[in-house]
């Protein structure tokens, strides 16, 4: 899949991209659901799998009319977390069944919530998938 940003302004765009391990992050949903099937976890690992180390500041200029592309790859699998010593480890599930699913993806650009600006929240690109036996 590719995502696109194009600069419809007639302004040179500026724009600093942080290269972390979140970029381009691709959530796998049910079609119509919240809860991700791409991933599993045992109690003990809630929330692993987001860790990341610094981030890596990439300043880019976008021409009028420019377009930024990335070519992602959505593996149809599922990972499961489960607790080994005091971490956690991931390892492959198995395949995500035949169905139609919604995908998220996290963009590597951010933006102020209006109610506390100093707080950033990430931008996401949403649409469906279909996973074939």
């Amino acid at each position: 899949m590719t995502v696109k940003m194009t600069n419809l302004t007639s302004a040179p765009m500026e724009l600093d991209i942080p290269l972390g391990c979140m970029d381009f992050d691709i959530e796998v949903y049910r079609e119509g659901q919240e809860a991700r099937v791409d991933q599993e976890y045992v109690e003990e690992c809630l929330g692993m799998g987001g860790i990341c180390g610094p981030v890596l500041p990439v300043r880019v200029t976008l021409e009028p009319q420019g377009t930024l592309r990335a070519n992602l790859s959505l593996a149809a699998r599922v990972s499961r977390w489960d607790k080994k010593g005091d971490g956690c480890v991931s390892h492959l599930a198995g395949a995500l069944p035949p169905g139609r699913y919604g995908i998220r993806v996290q963009l590597p650009f951010s933006y102020p919530t209006p109610e506390e600006p100093e707080s950033l929240e990430p931008r996401v690109v949403e649409g469906p998938v279909v996973v074939l036996p």
